[in-house]
């Protein structure tokens, strides 16, 4: 028995000839993986595809797989961006940043004060304070000798938690901080 050279093995017709493939038959068939490839690439017909010499219909099957992997890897990254960026402004939609620097154009419903780095509405039955400003200082002091008209105008009422109803902690910038005359000590601004 001889051994056949390169030459004839490369020749050989048993090597060139394609065996028909039985599965082929079944390509025709509509599964639902290919019925969601033509609704993916329903602007594309079949014969947009054949200019571009895709005249087999596999060749075009092929390409209309790859291109709805595409289309879904593209709704899974949109999908991740939406979980990542947009979930927390639906979930925490009262989630506002008040920053001092930025009070004076902020559009509030009522008057507001901050105390102890809170800003709060004021409860303008009970007491009359010059808005936006810090009243931190009044609290718990007797006021009446170093606020005679300019702050506070208690009306015979006394400063309680129940006048003022919080909205939420006061962010300062550096450049307030500066202009302030605080200082900050781990993160937290602070009155000297």
């Amino acid at each position: 028995m001889s051994i056949p050279s390169q030459g004839e093995i490369l020749r050989s017709v048993s090597r060139t000839f394609i065996k028909k493939d039985t599965k082929s038959q079944n390509n025709k068939k509509l599964t639902p993986w290919r019925i969601i490839t033509y609704i993916t690439t329903f602007f594309i017909p079949n014969c947009i595809l054949r200019l571009f010499n895709m005249s087999n219909p596999a060749v075009q099957q092929a390409w209309r797989e790859k291109v709805t992997l595409c289309f879904l890897i593209f709704l899974g990254c949109m999908l991740l961006g939406f979980i990542t960026y947009l979930m927390n402004i639906l979930i925490c939609k009262n989630n506002n940043q008040y920053i001092y620097s930025n009070l004076e154009n902020a559009k509030l419903d009522r008057e507001v004060v901050f105390i102890n780095g809170v800003l709060s509405y004021i409860d303008n039955n009970s007491v009359d304070v010059i808005p936006r400003t810090n009243i931190t200082p009044f609290i718990k002091q007797n006021i009446s000798k170093s606020c005679r008209n300019n702050v506070i105008n208690l009306k015979n009422a006394i400063l309680k938690k129940d006048n003022f109803s919080e909205i939420g902690p006061i962010h300062y910038t550096y450049k307030d901080v500066n202009s302030l005359g605080y200082i900050i000590i781990d993160d937290k601004v602070y009155d000297p």
